[in-house]
């Protein structure tokens, strides 16, 4: 089954705030996490957190930039080993969605944050240039999710309300999982942090400033697709082939 690995990333003075994360086989999760666990023991990282990664903090502390380049190239191999598909990631702006939220007839208990992981979830069923659209069809997906969260709920929430009326196949599940539980949450929370990063530096220059690309796109993106998006207008109606039924989650969708 298709098993997605998803984390946030926000901060008090962020434009956005981003929930990424990678998807994968279930048997290739399992395969990832053996060779990541070995490299994160080569190089005495107990736990890989992003803000500390960037930050040279705890088990990073005194990293050299050659150092940090190995780590991340050999993270990078365990992804290719395990077959990960891509990774996926979608920053939302805070202020506009919440003056959204007060002028449009919507769920006024759906946070940004559900919001980011509902266009991610969508995406997965209906968007093509994924490539899995008819599996995530057919079988559904099992999403992971960073615990501890105030806004879980609200996932869980929107879950079962997906899979009750039909938009998301019955099997799709929820899990939360602890930071330290595996590697694969770990990678989605470098994946979100940047992800953050790179929203805040679009929305203060609309895109027009290229900026020095951060780690991800130096060292990831070239072994696997990554589809980093911004949501310019989180909320558009879309419609259900089939049923008809209408439903508002997607938004337009900018690729930074």
């Amino acid at each position: 089954m298709l098993t997605a690995y998803l984390d946030d990333s926000d901060a008090e003075n962020a434009v956005a705030l981003s929930i990424a994360g990678y998807v994968a086989e279930e048997e290739g999760w399992a395969i990832f996490e053996k060779f990541a666990e070995n490299v994160c023991t080569e190089f005495g990282v107990d736990v890989l957190h992003c803000r500390e990664f960037d930050y040279r903090q705890k088990c990073f502390r005194g990293w050299s930039v050659p150092n940090t380049i190995d780590f991340l190239e050999k993270i990078g191999d365990a992804m290719l080993a395990g077959k990960l598909l891509f990774g996926v990631s979608r920053s939302v702006p805070k202020a506009h969605y919440k003056a959204q939220k007060l002028t449009l007839n919507i769920d006024h208990n759906t946070s940004a944050y559900c919001h980011g992981f509902a266009t991610i979830a969508h995406s997965l069923r209906y968007d093509e240039p994924y490539g899995v659209t008819q599996r995530v069809e057919t079988e559904g997906v099992a999403f992971k999710v960073e615990s501890g969260h105030k806004n879980n709920d609200d996932l869980a929430r929107y879950i079962a309300e997906q899979t009750g009326k039909g938009f998301l196949h019955q099997n799709t599940t929820i899990e939360f999982v602890e930071k330290a539980s595996c590697r694969a949450i770990q990678i989605a929370d470098l994946y979100a942090f940047y992800s953050r990063r790179r929203a805040n530096r679009w929305s203060s220059t609309q895109g027009k400033i290229k900026i020095f690309p951060d780690n991800l796109q130096l060292h990831w993106e070239n072994r696997i697709p990554h589809y980093t998006g911004y949501i310019e207008e989180p909320f558009r109606t879309a419609t259900v082939e089939g049923s008809g039924m209408q439903f508002q989650v997607k938004g337009i969708v900018t690729a930074i």
